[in-house]
């Protein structure tokens, strides 16, 4: 297993190619990025690569929009920002683009687990075809329950069967230890279990169990850690 770095956070307070210098002083050899899709992120991409290239970092994994609090407006144009994300990652030659499988029409169809799966095996079907033929791995992250609205793939149950109706191994697991220790408090070493060699990439960060609050890894200290 090799850690790999999520720039967003950082670059945001200091520029890209300072926290591209910082990341790679720190040992780490491979990034979590994704240019931002709802710009020209084209136009900026070789410069970036070149930035990465010369610290001798590669990007791992990417991360599509999710469109769970409406943010990206009406499903059509969330669709083309994860298209235009799938673009991104073929670009950057990475392995996984992780995605959120809790898409919902709850205008005009009532919620249940079968309802959600249809849903979202529908609206991801033509990422993962497109994926699959340029080796890029599509990987649904465990989520949690928020705003009193069910939400897919919050349950070990929801997303194995997300998972397995693709019937392709391109199709994959990022665990999320945050958004699982919201789920699952201490007993979130039983809900990884249940995923099993579906998870191929992770997100790890930390939180008093009761909030995703993306903080630095073991800053939380608990008496009991058998869920990390």
């Amino acid at each position: 297993m090799e850690l790999c770095f999520n720039l967003e956070y950082l670059s945001k307070d200091i520029g890209i190619s300072q926290a591209v210098k910082t990341v790679k002083e720190a040992g780490f050899h491979l990034l979590d990025y994704t240019p931002d899709v709802t710009q020209n992120w084209r136009g900026d991409l070789e410069q970036t690569q070149s930035c990465f290239e010369r610290n001798g970092l590669s990007v791992y994994q990417c991360h599509a929009p999710f469109n769970r609090y409406h943010q990206y407006g009406s499903a059509e144009n969330h669709k083309k920002l994860v298209d235009e994300s799938l673009s991104a990652a073929i670009e950057l030659s990475a392995s996984y683009l992780v995605v959120h499988g809790d898409e919902f029409d709850f205008d005009r169809l009532v919620y249940s687990p079968e309802a959600a799966l249809r849903f979202n095996y529908e609206y991801f079907a033509p990422v993962v075809e497109r994926a699959e033929k340029y080796g890029v791995g599509i990987a649904f992250e465990n989520v949690f329950e928020d705003m009193d609205v069910p939400r897919n793939c919050s349950k070990t149950e929801d997303l194995n069967a997300l998972i397995e109706k693709f019937h392709c191994d391109a199709v994959c697991c990022c665990w999320d230890f945050g958004h699982g220790a919201v789920s699952y408090q201490e007993k979130q070493s039983e809900a990884i279990e249940k995923m099993g060699n579906k998870i191929r990439c992770t997100h790890v960060h930390d939180n008093y169990l009761n909030a995703d609050l993306h903080l630095v890894p073991y800053l939380v200290f608990r008496r009991h850690l058998s869920y990390l």
